[in-house]
């Protein structure tokens, strides 16, 4: 299992195979796959608003319903800065609150 889940990490082929997977294991559970959700995963990098937005429309095309934000490893000093950063990434993909 930890390996399907790696796999689903990466848009591309390997993305292909590992959604193949999990609609053949909804199927074999008596499950729709259509109504699963997948969840994408985006790093807050060098690149920005601008990659993150490239990289979130890449998913979205390829079918995620779900996105998660990794902070981590991005040079950020404390937690605000974290939550800075997330605020950032929610305005930039328009879903800031009013």
């Amino acid at each position: 299992a930890p390996r399907r889940r790696r796999a689903a990490r990466l848009p591309g082929a390997a993305l292909e195979r590992a959604k193949a997977l999990v609609e053949e294991g909804a199927l074999e559970a008596g499950r729709d796959p259509s109504v699963l959700g997948m969840e994408a995963r985006v790093s807050w990098g060098a690149g920005g608003a601008e990659e993150l937005l490239d990289q979130t429309g890449k998913w979205q095309e390829v079918g995620a319903s779900h996105l998660s934000i990794n902070t981590m490893g991005a040079g950020l000093g404390s937690v605000e800065d974290h939550l800075a950063v997330l605020a950032a990434c929610a305005a930039a993909l328009g879903l800031a609150r009013p």
